[in-house]
């Protein structure tokens, strides 16, 4: 019996320790907007492919791997940054023919849901923001690793890709000479807080 009471505080304690462990807080990570890329693709006259970019991004992002449910992402993309290094399809880009970037000045995704793939991605489910229509999609990321940087800070990145169909949003101009299926790539790094 004299065992029993002193095991009971320790098990008591040990399931305590471990308790606080499991709430603590996923570390939140600020996007590197000069380390982040949204890259895009889409066909051309069905002959090629035209890409590009999206230059300023900005979201935090935390991954809980104990908890994914205590896991969050949330991204701003300015659409006025789209850049194809063609500064008249830029231009056309930005008009009311496809993003209408003054009416719709931002793209968002915010993340509701984060569950493991059977394949070991992590799948991000969220609500995305675009020509002003919100949609949810999932996204499957890979950690591409994580560690500390050379300026005393610690970072995190992660890459997915995605194939989204643009008339979805409402962008349905040119649909055949452009193609209606847009790919995007997410190369995210972040900087933890």
């Amino acid at each position: 019996m004299h065992t029993v009471r002193r095991l009971a505080p320790t098990a008591a304690l040990v399931a305590s320790l471990l308790s606080s462990l499991g709430a603590a807080a996923a570390d939140r990570y600020q996007v590197d907007p000069v380390h982040t890329f949204v890259l895009f693709r889409v066909q051309h006259l069905g002959l090629s492919y035209s890409y590009g970019r999206f230059t300023q991004v900005d979201g935090t992002f935390s991954v809980d791997e104990g908890d994914l449910a205590k896991s969050a992402v949330e991204l701003t993309i300015r659409a006025d940054s789209i850049a194809t290094q063609d500064a008249k399809r830029d231009a056309h880009l930005n008009s009311p023919d496809f993003f209408n970037s003054k009416a719709f000045p931002v793209i968002r995704f915010v993340g509701k849901r984060f569950a493991r793939g059977a394949d070991g991605h992590l799948q991000v489910t969220g609500d995305l923001t675009l020509h002003g229509v919100t949609r949810e999609i999932t996204l499957p990321m890979d950690h591409v690793g994580e560690g500390k940087d050379p300026w005393g800070g610690y970072r995190s990145g992660y890459e997915g890709r995605v194939s989204l169909k643009r008339t979805d949003y409402g962008m349905d101009f040119m649909v055949g000479p452009v193609g209606e299926t847009v790919e995007l790539i997410l190369a995210v790094e972040g900087i933890r807080q």
